[in-house]
């Protein structure tokens, strides 16, 4: 088995609505991101690079960058359903489920899915990625991993098979 992987760190407020504990309340983390793409049965004549790292890394940035420096939320909030805090923070991010570590990791890891499905390489790296050698999208499995303290994670996989 071979693989991809990369992180990406970004730092972002949320809170758990309705958890009996502290993190109830607003409070911050920086978060790491370690996002890996595993498959099988290379053909290393085929082309020179898996993926390009900066492609690779395209399949999330977006996603990462919208909550970088945020304060992230779940939808039906009280802080959000009551109108105290959205005219008064611009920097919000709602997000369609609790936001925990292990919510985080599922949407990175559907997007990466999705991201990738609608990826072609650029015409300047035609042949040269594997991944998508041949205009196919090679079938793989995404790992994303949510570190929301440098010792706890929560992680998703999730398969892609070739359309």
């Amino acid at each position: 088995m071979e693989s991809l992987k990369t992180e990406f760190i970004f730092d972002a407020a949320h809170r758990l609505n309705g958890y009996p504990s502290k993190c109830s309340n607003i409070h911050g983390h920086t978060y790491r991101v370690v996002f890996e793409i595993q498959f099988e049965d290379v053909d290393v004549n085929s082309a020179p690079f898996f993926m390009d790292f900066k492609n690779f890394k395209g399949l999330l940035k977006n996603e990462i960058e919208h909550w970088d420096h945020k304060l992230i939320l779940y939808k039906g909030d009280s802080l959000i359903l009551g109108g105290g805090l959205i005219g008064a923070y611009c920097g919000l991010v709602t997000f369609h489920t609790l936001p925990t570590a292990e919510n985080m990791a599922y949407f990175l890891v559907e997007a990466a899915k999705k991201n990738y499905q609608n990826y072609k390489s650029p015409k300047d790296l035609e042949g040269w990625e594997y991944l998508t050698a041949g205009g196919v999208n090679r079938p793989c499995t995404f790992i994303v991993t949510v570190y929301e303290t440098p010792t706890n994670a929560a992680t998703v996989t999730m398969r892609f098979d070739a359309i």
